[in-house]
């Protein structure tokens, strides 16, 4: 027994003796884990984390910056900032946060789906976020909130800039509209403390997007180890965005919007002396504030949705047959070069018959005009006169001509967007496997076939014309009014001076003023001004007469014309599409133009 109780003893110290070496071990091994770690954080990794920490200590917040506003010639405002202010929920503690939110929800009115959401969201939130809870607080709604103290900690109402746009829809065109964006770092943060910037998606907002942007502040911020803002350091404020002024004359936007009420097409009102554009107008137009303001997202998905494409500058961007607008260009040429004179005549029958080939083209007039010089063939823009003036000009000198006014190339305007029409040549036809025939250099005298131009190249080659050549890119924007009073008047605009002959320009002129008296513009009538003009007529399919009751296969209309002076500062394009009253709507934007300027 006595053995027995030794070997149980002998056993017993040998156990403990191996459980005391497994603790030493234990913890010696435990020691070196803590010594490596002590010297990876402070030894090896020190140097990184000390910067962790300093990052953790110090945030740095955006200071949103003003975008310059958009003014027409007179000083309306066109775009601006306007105050927007919401109802922010911090997020200290969940508990705090749900007894801020329920005494809240019995002291205002709170939508009680968006307050269902709110609360799903608190759910989830973590110290230190930020929830909305109201956004765009009416001003009735601010004041309640002040007045009862709802804006103390750890409710915040937090102030907003948000862009407007006073004129909407008559000015949409031009000043374009913004968009909202974020950084890509905050793109999918919902937090509302990080303002979103805004950057121009069309129009002046666009083309001018770095001037009017202005640069963001940045603010940095002392935090303790819970995220809770301690002190300001430092900032570096927001430098606020340049103020445009136009050359658009908002009063005449209106004017022109409302006599395109209902049509499709476009108007352009410019000062061939100077290039400067007065209006612009593409129908039908939309209001730029659908884009910011929810309270019209039905009315911005009409526009994405609408067949009419209002989202479409068809000032710009829509190609067209110019028709017989073309006719005057290529007429003085003739002159000038003396492919033609004065005199020169032809019997027109009603149509043209090129040699012996079986293709007739027809005169608009199907009885014909009988003996018809230039100056007739304009008045009364007479077809079979250009068919032969075609032949005697051939498609690369009429290429030539249409170059010279604009055609087939960048007006230069400095609104984004613009399409180049289409300029056809014999190069153009080859490259699509095809020869040029002689009917096409025929139907291009009239300004159809492959032919097609914008509205604004039809208002650049009218100021061409009216300006005698003198060639000033097409232009919106006058000036630019920096922050530090610096005004840039001095925009590249460079110039082309003209050569055109005054004799045989006159000329041309005076069948032009004739057009709106006698002529395929009687309809428009006598002005107490001289003005010249011209009409033209778009086909879209052959005989279009015949279809006139199905509308969108109806012929297009162009008017432009111009006041007759030494120095022009008039001049108007007008498009209706699928209409033949472009010329009654440019009657009635010249008559209210000038009972404007005679005010």
């Amino acid at each position: 027994m006595s053995d027995s109780l030794q070997s149980n003893y002998r056993e017993q110290q040998y156990d403990h003796f191996n459980r005391v070496l497994l603790a030493i071990a234990f913890f010696v091994l435990l020691t070196l884990i803590l010594i490596s770690q002590l010297f990876r954080l402070q030894i090896l990794s020190g140097q990184t984390l000390f910067h962790r920490s300093l990052d953790n200590q110090f945030t740095f917040a955006s200071l949103q910056s003003q975008r310059g506003q958009i003014l027409d010639r007179h000083g309306e405002v066109l775009a601006k900032n306007i105050p927007q202010f919401h109802l922010d929920l911090f997020v200290e503690s969940r508990a705090r946060a749900r007894r801020a939110l329920d005494d809240l929800r019995k002291r205002i009115e709170i939508d009680p789906k968006s307050l269902s959401m709110i609360e799903r969201r608190l759910d989830k939130a973590r110290a230190q976020d930020t929830l909305r809870i109201i956004s765009r607080l009416s001003s009735d709604q601010l004041r309640h909130i002040y007045h009862e103290n709802l804006h103390l900690s750890p409710l915040k109402v937090t102030p907003e800039f948000i862009r407007s746009y006073p004129c909407g829809e008559p000015c949409g065109n031009v000043t374009g509209y913004v968009l909202a964006r974020k950084l890509d770092k905050d793109a999918k943060s919902d937090n509302p403390n990080i303002l979103a910037s805004y950057s121009g998606a069309d129009g002046v907002e666009k083309s001018y997007d770095e001037v009017l942007s202005g640069k963001p502040g940045v603010v940095q911020l002392q935090r303790d180890a819970k995220g809770k803002i301690l002190q300001t350091l430092s900032n570096i404020p927001a430098q606020n965005g340049a103020d445009i002024i136009l050359t658009i004359d908002a009063r005449l936007q209106r004017i022109v919007a409302d006599k395109m009420k209902g049509k499709r097409g476009a108007v352009v009102i410019n000062n061939p002396s100077n290039g400067e554009i007065i209006a612009l107008y593409s129908a039908p137009s939309y209001d730029p504030n659908a884009f910011l303001d929810p309270s019209l997202s039905s009315a911005l998905k009409t526009y994405l949705t609408s067949p009419e494409k209002p989202l479409f500058n068809r000032a710009l961007s829509g190609q067209f047959p110019p028709a017989s607008t073309v006719k005057p260009f290529l007429a003085l040429y003739a002159l000038e070069e003396k492919l033609i004179s004065p005199q020169f005549h032809i019997h027109d029958s009603g149509y043209f018959r090129y040699k012996d080939t079986a293709n007739v083209y027809r005169n608009w007039n199907r009885a014909g005009h009988g003996r018809v010089d230039v100056q007739k063939a304009i008045i009364l823009s007479n077809d079979t006169f250009f068919y032969h003036l075609a032949l005697k000009l051939g498609i690369d000198t009429m290429s030539h001509v249409y170059d010279r006014y604009g055609f087939g190339s960048s007006t230069g305007i400095d609104l984004p967007g613009e399409k180049l029409g289409l300029l056809p040549t014999r190069s153009w036809k080859k490259a699509r496997g095809q020869s040029w025939l002689i009917g096409d250099t025929i139907i291009t005298g009239i300004g159809q076939g492959s032919l097609l131009v914008t509205p604004i190249q039809l208002a650049y080659a009218n100021a061409i014309f009216a300006a005698r050549g003198d060639a000033f890119i097409p232009h919106v924007v006058q000036s630019v009014k920096y922050p530090s009073h610096k005004t840039d008047t001095e925009l590249i605009n460079p110039t082309r001076t003209g050569s055109l002959s005054y004799r045989h320009w006159q000329y041309i002129t005076k069948a032009m003023e004739k057009v709106i008296v006698y002529g395929t513009g009687n309809r428009f009538g006598r002005l107490n001004k001289p003005f010249a003009a011209k009409t033209g007529t778009a086909q879209l399919i052959k005989n279009s007469g015949r279809t006139h009751h199905i509308k969108k296969l109806s012929d297009h209309s162009w008017f432009m014309g111009f006041f007759v002076k030494e120095h022009p500062d008039f001049a108007i394009t007008v498009l209706a599409e699928n209409d033949n009253n472009a010329i009654f709507v440019a009657r009635e934007i010249i008559n209210a133009y000038q009972q404007l300027t005679s005010v």
